[in-house]
């Protein structure tokens, strides 16, 4: 890291002009030591926002659940002492004005925000839709070709899977713009489908919720902490 060199004007050295002076620079020398010494965040992404409600059913939108599951894992990250970001913290869209290529503006700007607060990792959130009914349960996707995000992808998976019906391992991809983007190492998790009558009850179901949010901060952490621990 290179040393910076902090020169002050003589006049402002001076009487209790230069004491503001100074107490300023270092309380500015301060936060900047706080923030070079910080640990990188974990970037949670709730899929969809604002005028794109994802999919949806029976009154419920996939960027409500998103946003659900996102807030409850913040809470028990923190809890933990790991730093969290959030590619969104309302109902907003990422991506402007509603012209072509909007979609892609919003998924652009979710891996922009994860790669300006220098994150560890990068979890995004989505509820899936399907034409059959049946189809229901946790999938977990990650680039193709990523070890680190691989390893991430099992952890979660192996987390979620007491919690609903397993389908499969983890799947590789190479299409999915958010994980083929991102530096650091990521993964997207469906956490059900909005298309399924079970799981649009667990949707509602508090407990089910929360489960759900512990069991990504659980796998999450452990991720986290062996990624840190070999910086």
């Amino acid at each position: 890291m290179r040393t910076r060199v902090w020169v002050l004007p003589r006049r402002l050295l001076r009487g209790a002009a230069g004491a503001a002076a100074l107490m300023a620079l270092g309380a500015v020398l301060a936060w900047w030591r706080v923030q070079a010494q910080a640990p990188p965040p974990v970037m949670i992404d709730p899929g969809h926002g604002g005028v794109d409600g994802g999919a949806s059913a029976d009154g419920l939108l996939e960027k409500a659940v998103t946003l659900d599951v996102a807030l409850r894992l913040r809470r028990h990250l923190e809890a933990m002492g790991v730093p969290v970001r959030l590619t969104r913290e309302g109902d907003e869209d990422l991506g402007g004005p509603l012209t072509r290529g909007r979609h892609r503006r919003d998924l652009a700007e979710r891996v922009r925000r994860t790669h300006e607060c220098g994150a560890a990792l990068l979890v995004s959130l989505h509820a899936n839709s399907s034409r059959d009914p049946t189809e229901r349960g946790f999938l977990v996707f990650y680039q193709k070709d990523a070890p680190a995000s691989r390893e991430l992808a099992e952890r979660l998976d192996r987390a979620l899977a007491p919690l609903a019906r397993r389908r499969e391992p983890p799947i590789a991809r190479t299409d999915l713009y958010v994980l083929r983007n991102c530096r650091p190492p990521a993964a997207l998790v469906e956490l059900g489908f909005l298309s399924n009558g079970a799981d649009r009850a667990r949707f509602r179901d508090e407990q089910h919720m929360e489960r759900v949010a512990m069991a990504l901060a659980f796998s999450i952490y452990e991720f986290y902490q062996s990624l840190i621990g070999t910086r």
